[in-house]
């Protein structure tokens, strides 16, 4: 049986590549606030205040750090995985499918060969997340197979 691929985690590349972003934007601002202090001494704060700057720039550079690790770490995990054939394939028709809404961010969830996954678009992970209501392929009666890494839909290839 001949499939297509409809998700590398390879080819789709960092998905959220965005998410540090934010973080780093609280941690310029926080060292923004320090370097402009120092160049005018002559401004006096009180004490309750001096500390703020340098807890946006610590606060912005931890959460910075640990949603770079996470992303990255997680999206490297997975083509790893496929680079060295450290995945179960799970190979099947698609059964007990549940789409989500489109109104809202539930899971959807469906079943292959005993393998129960569930993913939401508003889910962040680097693995296949596209839910029905936002294009995603799943419905019942799908002949498909999967690249499982711990859970997660590192490939997913649907029967031509």
């Amino acid at each position: 049986m001949e499939y297509r691929v409809v998700f590398d985690v390879a080819d789709a590349g960092v998905r959220y590549w965005w998410l540090p972003l934010p973080a780093g934007g609280i941690a310029a601002v926080g060292l923004l606030r320090i370097l402009y202090r120092r160049r005018h001494p002559e401004l006096r704060l009180p004490w309750w205040r001096r500390p703020g700057p340098a807890f946006m720039l610590a606060f912005g550079l931890l959460v910075m750090t640990i949603s770079f690790a996470a992303t990255f770490g997680e999206h490297r995990e997975l083509v790893a995985a496929l680079e060295s054939r450290r995945y179960v394939v799970v190979e099947g028709v698609v059964h007990d499918f549940v789409p989500g809404p489109l109104s809202e961010h539930p899971m959807e969830s469906f079943e292959v060969e005993g393998h129960r996954y569930e993913y939401s678009n508003a889910m962040v992970t680097e693995g296949f997340n596209i839910t029905q209501s936002h294009g995603g392929p799943m419905r019942d009666g799908l002949r498909v197979r999967i690249a499982d890494v711990h859970g997660v839909i590192a490939r997913l290839e649907i029967a031509k």
